[in-house]
């Protein structure tokens, strides 16, 4: 088994990797080359990937508008956010979501950037009125775009070499923000009075948002990694985060970490459990085809580990990494749930195939575990594919 010390010290990302759970554990078993191989293999189908999501998404808000799907449907239906793809979605709450957290109007980046070459590789922008997109973009490492070699008027660099010149977080996104406010205004000047605000995320963040089968687990994450600094003294600060942070936001991440999960899954989906899938283009052409051991993980995951239940996730105790001797020890780089039992594939009858194509269940934090069966999952899928119970 590899050790955090066994992670370059050079990676500016290293101090904040145990806050990554499933990042960590693919690490320990495979080994830094062989993870990063796999960050490295997966930015060049990260467009594919985000396109494929967000239309899906952005398809599915347009069959609720034109009809298509009523609103008692919506009820059961799950896509992602638009900004970031990464949050699920009850169809019913998104607009109102989109409204609360990010305006509704307005123009939005999200950044993906390479941990070890500090590069910027992904771009994702979308333009929302009243809370729905009207026009996006994606352009990926596997992309010849211009606007990764846009440079910056007053500063010289190129957009893409941006995390190269700056450690700040906030100096990134402040000169990111100043490169794409100058290509929104040339492709679409009508815009250019217009609300902008970017999210950025390294790719460490990105996979381990990915392999999180449960929204509780994926809001956690965020909160984690939005307090990087004031919790976990890491001087990078964030893992991932929004200039400007929506003021929605802004007071939630100084409550704790379980009260924020709580009101973020009552935004987005009553506070009840949705398994957040992996696309099947995603699994066939890129997981079977080059990363069939990360498939096999993800297996033993859902068969032997577990997903946590959402009293287990908001009752979680992340590692104290404001201790710095506990990077010295591996056995304290874990995370600390209360006692119980995990939610497995036995536990809902289900394949690993329906686990990935996602799942709405109806169980929330005070469901007990005797009562998580078949019988609580609302539908199958997601977005258009959805399977109502």
């Amino acid at each position: 088994m590899y050790t955090y010390g066994d992670i370059p010290d050079d990676l500016r990302t290293k101090q904040h990797l145990p806050l990554l759970e499933i990042y960590y554990d693919l690490y320990k078993k495979f080994g830094f080359e062989r993870v990063n191989k796999f960050m490295r293999d997966f930015s060049l189908v990260l467009h594919d990937w985000a396109l494929t999501r967000n239309n899906e998404s952005i398809y599915t808000a347009k069959d609720l508008i034109t009809g298509k799907i009523s609103a008692e449907e919506a009820e059961k239906i799950f896509s992602y956010c638009f900004f970031p793809p990464l949050i699920g979605l009850r169809l019913d709450l998104l607009q109102g979501f989109m409204k609360l957290v990010f305006g509704g109007n307005g123009s939005m980046s999200f950044f993906g950037m390479d941990d070890q070459e500090l590069e910027i590789t992904f771009i994702m922008t979308v333009h929302c009125e009243d809370g729905y997109p009207i026009d996006w973009f994606v352009i990926g490492a596997d992309i010849n775009d211009d606007v990764f070699e846009r440079r910056h008027l007053k500063q010289g660099m190129k957009l893409r070499d941006i995390p190269k010149r700056e450690k700040s977080m906030d100096r990134i996104a402040k000169f990111a923000t100043e490169i794409m406010l100058d290509v929104r205004n040339e492709r679409n000047p009508e815009r250019a009075d217009t609300k902008y605000s970017i999210g950025l995320i390294w790719g460490s963040g990105t996979i381990e948002l990915m392999c999180k089968s449960s929204n509780f687990e994926t809001l956690s994450c965020m909160y984690d990694s939005l307090n990087g600094k004031r919790l976990y003294d890491i001087p990078m600060g964030t893992l991932m985060g929004f200039w400007p942070l929506p003021s929605l936001l802004r007071p939630m991440i100084y409550q704790d970490r379980g009260s924020f999960v709580k009101k973020l899954t009552g935004m987005s989906s009553k506070e009840k459990l949705v398994i957040q899938p992996i696309e099947e283009e995603v699994r066939q052409g890129f997981l079977i085809e080059k990363l069939p051991d990360m498939l096999e993980f993800m297996q033993y995951k859902w068969e032997h580990l577990g997903t946590p239940t959402p009293k287990q996730s908001i009752n979680c105790t992340p590692p104290n990494l404001k201790n710095k001797k506990i990077y010295e020890d591996e056995d304290k780089l874990i995370f600390k749930r209360s006692n119980g039992k995990k939610i497995t594939l036995d536990t809902l009858n289900i394949s690993l195939e329906e686990a990935l194509n996602g799942l709405y269940l109806d169980i929330n934090a005070e469901t007990p575990f005797e009562e998580m069966s078949p019988k609580k999952i609302v539908s199958k899928g997601w977005g258009r594919k959805t399977v109502f119970l």
